[in-house]
């Protein structure tokens, strides 16, 4: 069987077992620690656009933030912190309000999507066109078990898009 259908296949079989399950033994089961580690947050694909172009949207933009659920069990993505550094230079930090449920054993992908203020602008285009950017913060989960938070850093690289003449 391919990766995807062992997945599809545990989904069929675990959830509804899940169901005859006492949540205290769950908890028990899976204690916040367990729960932090079957839960990865990553960076997948092409990092992020900047764009800090004069008559352009001032923006961070980026598809790609993913997040896989290794648990058998549904849980619900509710919001998330993140610190924006580029190279060295902390740009900001964000609070996301994300109400997203990842399924058991699935991934899902999270937009990101902050808009910049003329003085972020201003210190992005002191780097490279594909300065370092790294993500730290916390992911805040709810699960049937329990609420837990998920601290998580992503380094990838952007690319920064400005005027054309600069």
């Amino acid at each position: 069987m391919e990766s995807g259908t062992w997945s599809a296949f545990a989904r069929a079989v675990v959830n509804p077992l899940l169901g005859l399950v006492p949540w205290w033994l769950l908890r028990r089961w899976y204690p916040i620690q367990k729960l932090r580690e079957r839960i990865l947050v990553l960076a997948v694909g092409i990092g992020p656009d900047i764009y800090v172009g004069k008559g352009q949207r001032l923006v961070l933009s980026w598809d790609d933030f993913t997040i896989f659920n290794f648990l058998p069990f549904t849980v619900e993505l509710v919001g998330l912190s993140v610190e924006v550094v580029v190279e060295a230079t902390s740009i900001g930090t964000w609070d996301k309000v994300a109400q997203q449920a990842i399924a058991g054993i699935d991934r899902a992908r999270v937009s990101l999507i902050q808009d910049l203020s003329d003085s972020q602008a201003e210190l992005v285009k002191k780097y490279s066109s594909c300065p370092k950017l790294t993500l730290k913060g916390t992911a805040n989960f709810r699960t049937p078990v329990i609420a837990f938070d998920r601290p998580f850093q992503v380094e990838t690289r952007a690319f920064v898009h400005r005027d054309p003449a600069t």
